[in-house]
């Protein structure tokens, strides 16, 4: 259930450390899916964006376009699967090289041809 309102009493505890933690500024910017872009001055706090990431829909499509107007032409995926991947070849072309690491193969596969 994570990205629904399933997730809110995890997003709950969740907001609770995040009061014990001190979060400086981004030195790059962070795309929020719950936003589908990077944080303004305007929008809520990073804990609160972060909690509201748990338990809302995502603008995954919005994230990824984001991206490349930022200039971003690599993605990496990290975990089983290649459906992300797929959404942002969907989405983007071939303007975008992605690569998926499933296991230490694709980690150093990912290195070459990142270092290439």
């Amino acid at each position: 259930p994570f990205h629904t309102p399933l997730m809110a009493p995890a997003g709950e505890e969740l907001a609770d450390y995040f009061q014990t933690i001190t979060f400086g500024q981004p030195q790059f910017p962070v795309l929020f899916n719950c936003l589908g872009r990077a944080r303004r001055e305007d929008d809520p706090s990073i804990p609160e964006l972060l909690v509201r990431q748990v338990q809302s829909s995502v603008w995954m499509e919005d994230s990824i376009r984001s991206m490349a107007d930022q200039g971003v032409d690599a993605i990496v995926e990290i975990g089983p699967g290649k459906a992300l991947s797929g959404f942002v070849r969907k989405t983007l072309g071939a303007s975008v090289n992605c690569y998926n690491i499933e296991n230490v193969d694709g980690l150093e596969k990912t290195v070459d041809a990142l270092k290439a």
